[in-house]
């Protein structure tokens, strides 16, 4: 899958691999941690917790 993805990703660029626990946060990159999604999707998914960080 690894192989798919990286071919896909360098060809269209929207979609993008999302942690599911943040590296930052000791993620992993084992797929079991990551899913795909489509770049803007994921762009508004981080500014939006940036935001709500903001906040605090």
């Amino acid at each position: 899958m690894r192989e798919w993805t990286n071919w896909f990703q360098a060809k269209s660029r929207t979609i993008h691999r999302h942690h599911l626990v943040y590296r930052s946060r000791g993620g992993s990159n084992k797929t079991t941690n990551l899913v795909l999604i489509h770049a803007e999707c994921h762009r508004q998914h981080h500014a939006a917790v940036h935001h709500r960080n903001q906040r605090r």
